[in-house]
């Protein structure tokens, strides 16, 4: 029984072990080892998905890489354009020959557009219906990792291609070297604007009623209220006029005076007395009373009431004149150009200030246009579309924007900035938008030799085209250079897992094959040991015969 049982534990131990041999593995069914059979098998599903993500990886650096290299010529190409455009401008009796290499260069051009496919994707000539600039998306894929989370479940990444930046010729239009419909023109008449506007101080005016002579027992007495408001209750200053301040003023001993000149002279020396931060001027037979807006209220206002005369004179002050200048804020107008679009992509911003405060940066785009104005269009139609534009933008701001007519306002709003007058300011400059100078022609329809050609505009057209084909090409590099380093990272990635399976899973080849042997030699002994085993009943039968 000894022997039979170490026969059958060899003959159990060297059929696992020839196992391991022959397939190269410590764990090959669930039943070895549950826990590293499931996992090993997990990776190595991941491992074949990694492998599907590495070959498609490889398709999409090779059509990244075909349309890059098309983009390259292509800027070469475009530059030796439109040097020879400026040419014909410099020299206008050789243009027909100039034409010729033109249409020469266009040809190329186009060749390599059409010719920049890969497995049937081509990123530069597209065939989308619609214009380009209509579009808020139009894209393409590629497959650039594959992902399990922690929680088990795999997923695959991929990356978008914007084919709107990379289209050089779309059949819809739009394409880089196509015209391009999202000019914004003058902004309906913002562009070039620099508006710097104040409110004007408070001022009251007086017509000068002849002369007046102040006796020894009489004056001129007056409240004079300074910068009441809107938003505020101003300041009042009892003011008298008397013979000594006229004698004190202008040398004289007469108490008389008989020109607008000399009343002035005397009310600023009143004002000056009772420390009324005011000042008087005169202009021919007109005076003027105008607050210099330092009593810290915040309006800007002179209102006078006279409470003694002389036989119903005041040299003036009696008889106001218009206008009387009262919480003025700052006013800034500009002039409706016309209708403009903005597009999906587009954007225009200026900088305003108000009040005296840090300048603060407005940027207007296709959504705020539609949110705005209640459209999904993104057309602003008429001045009153502008400045319901401008309203919902520079909201906070403290600024309102209201049409009159064919014109523009934008308003301080007094109730966010109350300091009326001269500390009213708004200022709004630098209107910018992100497009800058683009072609109203396509590339394919440049004829320096027609009679209504105009070159400075295919000039600053082909700049604006260049740039949009250079900014592409850096686009796909960058791209490129992603898909080249999710390659590599996915090659090493699949390194680790084949390792790591194998550290879990695979056979010690020098040890199996080791054990092999012994166990073989085991079992050899064992097989002799049954055979001794079974031969010694025989013997001891023979000798009870």
């Amino acid at each position: 029984m000894t022997a039979l049982q170490a026969l059958k534990s060899a003959s159990w131990s060297l059929e696992a072990t020839q196992g391991q041999v022959s397939t190269g593995l410590r764990i090959s069914e669930a039943s070895h080892n549950a826990a590293y059979w499931s996992i090993a098998t997990t990776m190595r599903s991941d491992n074949m998905a990694l492998s599907t993500v590495s070959d498609a990886l490889g398709l999409g650096t090779a059509r990244t890489d075909t349309a890059y290299t098309a983009l390259n010529s292509t800027v070469g190409l475009l530059s030796d354009f439109s040097a020879k455009v400026i040419l014909a401008k410099d020299q206008p009796d050789n243009r027909a020959k100039i034409q010729t290499e033109l249409d020469s260069l266009k040809q190329q051009i186009a060749s390599i557009a059409s010719s920049a496919t890969f497995s049937g994707a081509n990123w530069l000539s597209t065939e989308h219906p619609d214009n380009l600039a209509e579009l808020s998306v139009y894209k393409t894929e590629i497959v650039s990792s594959f992902v399990r989370s922690p929680e088990g479940q795999a997923s695959i990444g991929k990356t978008d291609v914007n084919l709107i930046r990379t289209s050089l010729f779309n059949a819809g239009g739009g394409g880089a070297l196509q015209a391009d419909l999202r000019s914004l023109g003058d902004i309906g008449g913002l562009r070039g604007q620099v508006l710097h506007e104040a409110g004007i101080s408070g001022s009251q005016n007086f017509g000068f009623s002849g002369p007046v002579t102040i006796g020894d027992t009489e004056a001129i007495r007056f409240t004079l209220t300074l910068d009441e408001g809107t938003h505020a209750a101003g300041q009042t200053f009892n003011v008298v006029i008397d013979k000594a301040l006229v004698i004190a003023e202008l040398g004289t001993s007469d108490g008389q005076i008989d020109t607008a000149s000399e009343m002035q002279r005397v009310l600023q020396a009143a004002l000056d007395d009772i420390g009324a931060p005011a000042l008087a001027s005169a202009s021919g037979g007109r005076l003027t009373i105008q607050s210099q807006e330092l009593t810290g209220e915040s309006g800007s206002s002179v209102a006078l009431a006279l409470t003694e005369t002389i036989g119903g004179l005041a040299a003036g002050l009696e008889n106001p004149l218009p206008p009387n200048v009262r919480d003025s804020y700052a006013r800034a107008d500009f002039f409706f150009s016309g209708p403009f679009r903005i597009h999906n992509d587009v954007e225009f911003g200026f900088e305003i200030a108000v009040g005296g405060n840090t300048p603060a940066r407005i940027t207007i785009d296709r959504a705020m246009v539609d949110a705005a104005l209640g459209t999904t269009d993104g057309i602003v139609g008429d001045p009153a579309q502008l400045a319901a534009l401008l309203d919902h933008a520079l909201g906070g701001q403290g600024v309102n924007a209201v049409a009159s007519g064919s014109s523009v306002s934008l308003v301080v709003d007094d109730t966010v900035h109350p300091n009326a007058g001269a500390r009213s300011t708004i200022a709004l400059r630098d209107v910018t938008d992100n497009v800058g100078i683009l072609p109203d022609f396509d590339l394919m329809d440049v004829d320096v030799t027609a009679s209504s050609a105009d070159l400075d505009n295919y000039i600053s057209g082909l700049d604006g085209m260049l740039k949009k084909v250079m900014t592409a090409a850096s686009e796909l590099g960058a791209l490129k250079k992603g898909l080249d380093l999710h390659a590599d990272f996915a090659k090493s990635l699949s390194d680790s897992i084949s390792r790591g399976v194998g550290q879990l899973v695979d056979a010690n080849m020098d040890k199996a094959s080791t054990r092999l042997t012994a166990l073989q030699t085991q079992q050899q002994l064992a097989l002799q040991s049954l055979q001794i085993a079974n031969a010694n009943p025989q013997s001891i039968l023979q000798l009870f015969r």
